[in-house]
């Protein structure tokens, strides 16, 4: 599978799973992680965890086991997983493929992995294939599957990991990302909101700060380690994305603000179609129309002027709402009741 933390979160919910379907289940993870994951948890009951080492010894491996399905996670992201994922993902030998997308789709000319997989139209032929409903079914079906065969979920984060307990209120807000952000409004915006509220800015990007803000503003290297930033949203004061206009993706920031709503936490970000299916304004989270300083001010003035038991019920609601529509134990869940019991 493509390694990024909401992936080994994805891992954990189909363990998860299959434990709780009964022991008839064993569900093997072959991944080529380069970082560990392992505050995340790992193991379980129900099977083997296998690192890539190599097309000889998968080959090996596979010689003595019979699958009855493979469940690939996104599309191979690094050139060298490429080979194993086609080759297993070809092979004639499996009664049933399946695919889920749990990250964005890139377009074309992105990465060769994706590109290739297109050109050889890596996805025909598997059983089903679930993506994410901010894409269109449309641009899936140039990687070669059927139509009638793609089923859109929701963007799905770890309830479990991501509960809550312990957070508290300091005094920054938190900001993370990469696509799509727009920091330099963020500043400018900072430099007018009261002087005691400081920013926390998770990032890999190299951000110029103002020099009127250098004593507010810290910036912490990105990193796959997602206690990091679990740690850093449970402090916040509230979470704040500046998310720019036109940036191709209606998703943008989604994944940050679910998972802060699951930690109880009041959002701020761009509301579109694909943001309001799951925010609703003053109820669960903050939205604004367009990114703007004037448009970031206002929304924050109504946060911090909100009273605790106000700011207490929007947490409550927000995590309800990630628990009913964006749970991923759910949809792991789902998965495995459908097609492997």
């Amino acid at each position: 599978m493509h390694e990024a933390p909401i992936n080994a979160h994805l891992e954990r919910a189909y363990v998860r799973a299959a434990e709780a379907a009964g022991q008839d289940i064993a569900l093997d993870v072959l991944h080529s992680y380069q970082n560990d994951y392992s505050h995340i948890g790992r193991g379980g009951r129900t099977g083997l965890r296998i690192r890539y080492s190599g097309m000889s010894s998968l080959k090996s491996f596979m010689e003595g086991i019979g699958y009855d399905s493979f469940i690939f996670i996104d599309l191979p992201y690094k050139d060298e997983d490429l080979v194993p994922y086609a080759w297993l993902a070809l092979r004639e030998k499996t009664p049933e493929k399946f695919f889920v997308a749990n990250d964005i789709l890139l377009p074309r000319g992105s990465i060769f992995g994706m590109d290739l997989a297109e050109d050889i139209r890596l996805l025909k032929g598997f059983s089903a294939v679930y993506i994410l409903n901010q894409h269109s079914a449309r641009k899936w079906g140039r990687f070669g599957l059927p139509k009638g065969r793609i089923f859109e979920r929701d963007l799905a984060v770890d309830c479990v990991y991501y509960d809550g307990k312990g957070s508290t209120e300091g005094n920054y807000v938190f900001t993370c990302g990469q696509a799509a952000r727009n920091y330099d409004v963020l500043f400018e915006a900072a430099e007018r909101l009261p002087r005691p509220l400081k920013f926390k800015i998770y990032t890999s990007h190299s951000l110029n700060v103002p020099k009127c803000l250098t004593d507010r503003v810290e910036i912490v290297s990105h990193t796959h380690d997602s206690s990091r930033m679990k740690e850093l949203i449970a402090g916040a004061k509230m979470v704040m994305l500046p998310i720019g206009t036109d940036n191709g993706n209606p998703g943008a920031g989604l994944t940050v603000a679910l998972i802060s709503m699951a930690m109880k936490k009041v959002v701020l970000t761009r509301g579109t179609p694909c943001i309001h299916r799951y925010l609703k304004n003053g109820v669960n989270a903050f939205t604004y129309n367009k990114l703007g300083v004037a448009e970031l001010l206002s929304a924050a003035g109504r946060i911090l002027a909100l009273s605790a038991e106000k700011k207490k019920a929007i947490g409550v609601a927000a995590r309800q709402t990630v628990l009913e529509r964006n749970n991923i134990d759910s949809f792991a869940e789902r998965f495995i009741t459908d097609h492997c019991c």
